[in-house]
Protein backbone atom coordinates (compact mmCIF):
# COMPACT_ATOMS: atom_id res chain seq x y z
CA UNK A 1 0.00 0.00 0.00
CA UNK A 2 1.19 3.47 -0.83
CA UNK A 3 -0.41 6.44 0.98
CA UNK A 4 0.06 10.04 -0.15
CA UNK A 5 -1.16 13.29 1.40
CA UNK A 6 -1.58 16.94 0.38
CA UNK A 7 -2.83 19.95 2.30
CA UNK A 8 -5.02 22.42 0.41
CA UNK A 9 -5.75 25.45 2.57
CA UNK A 10 -6.59 23.87 5.93
CA UNK A 11 -7.91 20.59 4.46
CA UNK A 12 -5.79 17.43 4.39
CA UNK A 13 -6.42 15.17 1.38
CA UNK A 14 -5.23 11.60 0.87
CA UNK A 15 -4.61 9.48 -2.22
CA UNK A 16 -3.66 5.84 -1.82
CA UNK A 17 -3.45 2.58 -3.75
CA UNK A 18 -3.06 -1.09 -2.88
CA UNK A 19 -3.16 -4.54 -4.45
CA UNK A 20 -6.31 -6.56 -3.84
CA UNK A 21 -6.56 -10.02 -5.40
CA UNK A 22 -6.33 -9.45 -9.19
CA UNK A 23 -6.69 -5.66 -9.20
CA UNK A 24 -5.30 -2.39 -7.91
CA UNK A 25 -7.60 -0.25 -5.79
CA UNK A 26 -7.06 3.52 -5.94
CA UNK A 27 -8.76 5.52 -3.17
CA UNK A 28 -8.80 9.29 -2.56
CA UNK A 29 -10.62 12.06 -0.71
CA UNK A 30 -10.48 14.36 2.31
CA UNK A 31 -9.13 12.90 5.55
CA UNK A 32 -12.15 12.03 7.70
CA UNK A 33 -14.48 11.46 4.70
CA UNK A 34 -15.24 8.14 2.99
CA UNK A 35 -13.73 9.30 -0.33
CA UNK A 36 -13.95 7.73 -3.76
CA UNK A 37 -12.29 4.70 -5.29
CA UNK A 38 -11.46 3.22 -8.66
CA UNK A 39 -10.34 -0.29 -9.57
CA UNK A 40 -7.57 -0.92 -12.09
CA UNK A 41 -6.81 -4.26 -13.76
CA UNK A 42 -3.58 -5.86 -12.63
CA UNK A 43 -1.14 -6.70 -15.44
CA UNK A 44 0.05 -10.32 -15.50
CA UNK A 45 3.75 -9.45 -15.16
CA UNK A 46 4.09 -6.64 -12.63
CA UNK A 47 6.32 -5.22 -9.94
CA UNK A 48 4.21 -4.07 -6.96
CA UNK A 49 6.12 -0.84 -6.26
CA UNK A 50 6.30 0.04 -9.95
CA UNK A 51 2.57 -0.47 -10.61
CA UNK A 52 1.53 1.49 -7.49
CA UNK A 53 3.81 4.36 -8.56
CA UNK A 54 2.26 4.29 -12.03
CA UNK A 55 -1.33 4.40 -10.71
CA UNK A 56 -0.47 7.25 -8.32
CA UNK A 57 1.70 9.22 -10.79
CA UNK A 58 -1.03 11.85 -11.49
CA UNK A 59 -1.48 12.42 -7.73
CA UNK A 60 2.28 12.75 -7.26
CA UNK A 61 2.41 15.26 -10.14
CA UNK A 62 -0.38 17.18 -8.35
CA UNK A 63 1.75 17.54 -5.21
CA UNK A 64 0.72 14.52 -3.14
CA UNK A 65 3.58 12.97 -1.14
CA UNK A 66 4.04 10.41 1.65
CA UNK A 67 4.30 11.64 5.25
CA UNK A 68 7.71 11.37 6.83
CA UNK A 69 7.51 9.12 9.92
CA UNK A 70 8.85 12.03 12.00
CA UNK A 71 5.79 14.12 10.98
CA UNK A 72 3.35 11.50 12.29
CA UNK A 73 1.60 11.98 15.63
CA UNK A 74 0.61 9.15 17.96
CA UNK A 75 -2.81 9.01 19.59
CA UNK A 76 -3.04 6.56 22.47
CA UNK A 77 -6.51 5.74 23.76
CA UNK A 78 -6.80 3.85 27.05
CA UNK A 79 -9.92 2.80 28.90
CA UNK A 80 -10.77 0.40 31.68
CA UNK A 81 -12.25 -2.98 30.75
CA UNK A 82 -14.04 -5.18 33.26
CA UNK A 83 -13.43 -8.86 33.04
Amino acid sequence: MLKLYKTTGSVLHYHEAWLEEDQIVEHWGKVGDRGESKEHPLPEDFDEDEILDKVLAPAIADGFAPFDDEDMKVLLVEYAVTG
